[in-house]
């Protein structure tokens, strides 16, 4: 279980920087 919250928690993580890549790359 501990796995699979790591795993959700490294996607978060990814998805959120991804965000801020995009809005970094819009401006």
């Amino acid at each position: 279980m501990a796995q699979r919250v790591n795993a959700l928690y490294v996607t978060f993580i990814i998805f959120d920087l991804l965000t801020f890549y995009e809005c970094a790359f819009k401006m």
